[in-house]
């Protein structure tokens, strides 16, 4: 997936807006003002950090080795 696919999914959920809170190098994706996703889409190789249900996240995680705690998040909701 390239930046601007990780963008354009994003902002295709209703009421999704990209805002800039840490710094022009990261965006973060929200729906009603919270977050559920984020990314630094110049980085190589692209990574994205997702919030989700600590159920799934689990059995993401136990399913595939990419998919790891969020990196500097709650390690309960979110993967990156």
């Amino acid at each position: 997936m390239t930046p601007a696919q990780l963008r354009s999914l994003c902002l295709k959920l209703s009421g999704a807006e990209e805002t800039f809170p840490f710094g022009p190098e990261t965006s973060v994706f929200k729906v009603g003002g919270k977050m559920f996703a984020l990314s630094a889409l110049k980085q190589k190789p692209l990574k994205v950090s997702v919030k989700c249900e600590p159920e799934l996240g689990e059995q993401l995680r136990g399913t595939y080795d990419e998919i790891e705690p969020g990196y500097h998040l709650n390690k309960r909701h979110w993967l990156t």
